[in-house]
């Protein structure tokens, strides 16, 4: 009698401590979770610091160790962590790829689409300052500049709400990264800034991303893992457009929360917007990134059940 007694004791005690770990984030916390990351970005944008996968590897663990689930995070995480260290890594390994650039696709795609029109040029001739800090600029920097901290911060946040729900985004995100650095490298492809500056294609168009870095009053302060070893980005990671497909991702993951959570249809939309208007990508490029991660999804949907 007593065993069992003790024995419904650790059971309970058990269930409690298990309910305790993965009972959804509450309101408060959510909106705590919200202000931390804004805090993180707004931040480390106004001090021009680039946010890499030290420093943001550090801030998903910060609020998992202060809200006690560093065990559970360490189970759940471990595989999401090295993969995106993996995917920051991929960049400068695509950048020497022995296969020819590519234009011509993109450049017909974009012409076709919009009946023999630049859809980059318009936009830039209709909405861009050049750099001068107009609100649209200074929008569009943070939000090109969230592509890498977002999966982080979409992760932990799914995390918080639903563990298999975020188990499904971080393998349809590795996905993701696998097959774009794969296309990365078999088939390097010229954005549109630097078809107009080095192919005299799409003339007019710049790099409204680097003009705008380059005129932050403070100085550039980059990765530490990339000052280490001296690595540069890849310039020619066009298509797909992985800037397009996590946001994408994003939303349908969160989408499966219910009806609240609908309106994050925005946000692949515009992220959409701000690449081709700072001349990053094509359309073309941006609808690649979109098939990319609706593939990836349901592809992984089908094998872990929520």
């Amino acid at each position: 009698m007593v065993w069992l007694d003790r024995g419904n004791r650790l059971t309970q005690l058990h269930l409690t401590s298990s309910n305790v770990c993965w009972r959804p984030a509450s309101t408060a916390e959510l909106a705590g979770l919200a202000g931390y990351f804004a805090l993180l970005i707004v931040g480390t944008d106004v001090l021009n610091v680039r946010l890499g996968v030290e420093a943001l590897t550090a801030a998903v663990i910060l609020p998992a160790a202060i809200s006690r689930r560093l065990e559970s995070f360490a189970r759940d995480w471990w595989f999401f962590l090295i993969g995106l260290v993996m995917w920051n890594v991929s960049g400068p390994i695509a950048a020497y790829s022995p296969f020819p650039l590519h234009l011509d696709f993109m450049l017909q795609a974009d012409h076709h689409m919009f009946f023999g029109h630049d859809a980059v040029t318009w936009m830039q001739r209709t909405f861009a300052d050049y750099g001068r800090g107009s609100p649209l600029d200074i929008v569009s920097f943070v939000t090109y500049n969230l592509h890498l901290p977002e999966p982080y911060i979409a992760g932990y946040i799914l995390w918080r709400l639903n563990r298999e729900l975020y188990l499904q985004f971080a393998a349809a995100a590795l996905v993701v990264s696998v097959l774009g650095f794969i296309a990365f490298v078999v088939y390097p492809a010229v954005p549109p800034w630097l078809a107009a500056q080095r192919y005299g294609e799409v003339p007019g168009v710049y790099n409204g991303f680097g003009l705008i870095l380059h005129r932050h009053p403070l100085p550039f302060h980059g990765t530490p893992l990339f000052y280490a070893f001296q690595w540069r980005g890849d310039a020619v990671a066009a298509f797909p457009s992985e800037h397009a497909a996590f946001p994408l991702l994003e939303f349908l993951a969160f989408s499966r929360l219910g009806r609240p959570w609908l309106g994050l249809f925005v946000w692949p939309l515009w992220v959409v917007f701000v690449v081709v208007y700072l001349g990053e990508h094509w359309v073309i490029d941006a609808l690649a990134g979109w098939l990319l991660a609706l593939v990836a999804f349901f592809a992984v949907r089908g094998v872990i059940r929520v």
